[in-house]
């Protein structure tokens, strides 16, 4: 186990709630911070954000004075001090400084987990407290030396903290009010879960008035048969026998009392069930509104992640790159923001890495030689949309269908017969990349596929704009919440499902025998377009009800059905029900974690007198179409066994040479190795390879060299290459992209995972 280290620096803050609440506040203020020395990077006299910035830096740090973290409290009144005489003029904003100021924001941040959890923080206070007197920079103008003493002192000083006065004290605790409180996203997640059974128990509810209704009817029925018995009660007056008379006249009296009291009470009872039940309704409306909006958050929550991202990586690239956000006031739901963080990583890294050009290039270009990248919330009717555009290259269409060749995901005549949009979206589908090279920062075969279909479970879609040499725009339609969907509930052979209403193009009869077949599918003709269709209990592989279970039917519905035309992005596909029931909001309930996904149900509703009904996927239905198709059709050639592919293996390091042949077998490869780029090629003469992985630094010939001479021979232009090298730097990638690789790994960074994940890509 890792000794915790001495220093006097070291805090465990012992009170999990404080902690957490100290952990959470400083994550708010250095994101802050972060995002404001951004700013200064681009407009270092801006006094009004040195304000801001040392506000949060003097929160930081009385947060941590209180709590005992000597180490954050240290540099958050160093950087205090920095931006104090920033302020006046005192000391120079530089990039160098702004740079050193990144790392102390860095540095706070892993003291900060080292207080909450115990961790050991891998940095000193000392270094960083140098760091930042070495680096401010004063200005070219007279400063007094006592001044820059008192704001920038020595590493080893130590602040000590001026006690408040007792006046001071008092009027901290008269004026002490808690204007907000922070609760746990979980606690949150509990409370939406609550408003949802609320609702549910109140739409119960609701069905009990006829249960009310049915009792006054009875009542009504039971006195209207008790009048009835009433005129043979008086024909026995006529008679002599008086003491019946007496008899059934008493019981008659009776019983009509009774009714009209029995009938008196359930009139109460509905009147003020009514009245409850109004007042339940207008509460459960309003929580659930409440509790719905509370979940609600501004997408500036996580758009703020992402300009240090975008300039760190585009630095590291050797790139200038700029990021503009618009929009980013606009709420979503918390899970929504959650889920959505990962995807728009991926489109801003892609943007960097593939669509944004070198300064020397865009220059050439007659482009401006810093590039830009807008991320963009807009507001309309059913929900929100995200873009990402980058004023880059655009997406090469060449490129793009010699690539979908060469994976054989289509041939040529069907590349032929598509347009551009058409072709844009080959981009979506699992592991295609046109990338030249794999890299620490994209095209690893982690493709846009897996934006497509995270975006598809938030019930969104996803479409791309491109402009040669002008730029590219991806852009995501969102719902703004996830709580609720208004849905088509149909019938569907005696079973009833729900279908979102957002994907629903239209409704209509249709009659059997229109019905036709086009490559094998079911087809209708569609506002004049073949529109595939299925029956929606086949699709979802259910059994037969009998027809005693069915509800009540119209004799024709199996000649003449109702077709629900459902989309996702540009696919369609007709459903073929019994009848649509209703359309209605429902709260969404999705399924357990235990279940994970469950293919074409997008989760359940409560519906009716508490009828479990399941949502429908769109997205997963169409997938399940061409599945079955697909799979109906019968197979030309037997299939035949994979033949084991041969990797030549070129390392001049033993113990290197070993593992990565130990790893390649294990995965299934035939390797034959080489111990320099001479040796490889004298064996490629000889034999065939499947692919190439090589190291750089070798003895005889480098590996550039060897992976030159290979793409100078025709034969070899498809060969996959991959270089596994401790040569890490931006400028080593650029070189190994020249020499013709199509992937390059560091060793720093070497995972078994990610090496075979590269190879089986490019095979």
């Amino acid at each position: 186990m890792r000794a915790l280290p001495s220093h006097s620096w070291y805090k465990v803050i012992e009170d999990r709630e404080i902690a957490e609440l100290f952990k959470i506040e400083s994550a708010e203020h250095l994101q802050q911070l972060e995002s404001g020395l951004l700013h200064i990077e681009k407009n270092p006299t801006d006094i009004h954000v040195m304000e801001e910035l040392f506000r949060k830096a003097h929160s930081i740090k009385g947060s941590a004075r209180m709590l005992g973290v000597i180490s954050v409290q240290t540099i958050a009144h160093h950087m205090e001090d920095i931006f104090t005489v920033a302020k006046d003029g005192k000391v120079a904003l530089t990039t160098s400084t702004i740079e050193q100021m990144y790392r102390c924001v860095d540095a706070m941040r892993e003291f900060v987990e080292e207080a909450v959890s115990g961790k050991p923080a891998t940095i000193s206070v000392d270094s960083i407290l140098g760091t930042i007197a070495e680096k401010a920079e004063p200005v070219p103008k007279k400063v007094d030396t006592e001044i820059s003493k008192k704001v920038l002192p020595s590493p080893s000083s130590k602040p000590k903290p001026a006690p408040l006065s007792e006046p001071e004290h008092v009027a901290l605790i008269e004026g002490y009010k808690i204007d907000t409180i922070r609760v746990d996203t979980k606690t949150l997640d509990t409370l939406i879960t609550h408003a949802g059974e609320l609702l549910v128990t109140n739409t119960l509810v609701n069905h009990q008035f006829k249960e009310i209704a049915d009792l006054l009817l009875f009542c009504n029925q039971w006195a209207d048969k008790l009048i009835g018995y009433r005129s043979l009660i008086s024909e026995l007056e006529k008679t002599t026998n008086r003491a019946a008379f007496d008899k059934y006249y008493s019981f008659y009296a009776q019983e009509q009392d009774r009714i009209e009291r029995l009938n008196a009470t359930v009139q109460k009872l509905k009147d003020k069930a009514y009245g409850n039940n109004a007042r339940l309704s207008f509460v459960t409306k309003k929580m659930e509104e409440s509790v719905r909006n509370i979940r609600l958050l501004p997408l500036s929550t996580i758009f703020k992640l992402f300009p240090k991202m975008v300039r760190d990586i585009a630095r590291a690239m050797s790139k200038d790159v700029e990021l503009f956000t618009e929009g980013a006031d606009y709420t979503v739901d918390k899970h929504i923001l959650e889920e959505i963080k990962d995807p728009l990583i991926h489109m801003l890294r892609n943007a960097i890495d593939h669509a944004i050009e070198p300064p020397f290039e865009r220059e050439e270009k007659g482009k401006p030689a810093k590039g830009s990248i807008t991320l963009r919330a807009l507001k309309v009717a059913k929900g929100i949309i995200i873009e990402v555009e980058d004023d880059g290259r655009g997406l090469d269409l060449e490129a793009i269908k010699h690539t979908a060749l060469k994976k054989e995901l289509f041939n040529d005549s069907e590349l032929n017969a598509m347009n551009d949009e058409q072709i844009h979206s080959i981009i979506f589908i699992p592991g295609f990349s046109t990338s030249k090279i794999i890299s620490d920062i994209s095209g690893r075969g982690i493709g846009l596929d897996v934006v497509k279909n995270k975006v598809d479970i938030l019930k969104g879609k996803v479409e791309v704009t491109s402009f040669p040499q002008k730029g590219c725009t991806f852009r995501i339609h969102l719902p703004t919440t996830l709580t609720t969907t208004r849905v088509f509930t149909v019938c569907a052979n005696g079973r009833i499902f729900a279908i979102p209403v957002a994907s629903v193009l239209k409704a209509l009869h249709i009659n059997i025998p229109d019905i036709f077949t086009l490559e094998g599918r079911k087809t209708i003709n569609f506002n004049n377009q073949p529109i595939t269709v299925a029956w929606l209990f086949e699709l979802l592989e259910l059994t037969q009800v009998s027809e005693n279970e069915k509800p009540a039917l119209n004799s024709d519905y199996k000649e003449n059905p109702v077709c629900i035309i459902i989309s996702s992005g540009k696919d369609k596909l007709g459903l073929l029900v019994d009848f649509i029931i209703d359309e209605k909001e429902v709260i969404l309930k999705t399924y357990s974690k235990i279940l994970k996904r469950v293919r074409n149900i997008a989760g359940a509703a409560i519906i009716d007198a508490g009828e479990v009904c399941m949502i429908l996927n769109p997205a997963d239905l169409i997938k399940s179409v061409k599945k079955i198709v697909v799979a109906s059709e019968p197979s030309a050639k037997p299939v035949k066994a994979p033949k084991r592919q041969t990797i030549l293996l070129v390392e001049d390091t033993i113990t290197t040479r070993t593992l990565e042949k130990r790893i390649l077998e294990s995965a299934g490869y035939n390797v034959v190795t080489a111990v320099d780029g001479v040796d490889a090629l004298a064996k490629l003469r000889v034999q065939s390879y499947d692919a190439i992985v090589s190291d750089i630094q070798m003895p005889n010939m480098d590996g550039l060299t060897l992976t030159a001479k290979i793409r100078q021979q025709e034969k070899f232009k498809e060969l996959p290459i991959v270089l596994v090298t401790a040569m890490a730097s931006e400028n080593d990638k650029k070189q190994g992209i020249k020499a013709g690789a199509n992937a390059y790994i560091t060793k720093p960074a070497f995972d078994h995972k990610v090496f075979l994940d590269c190879i089986k890509r490019l095979l």
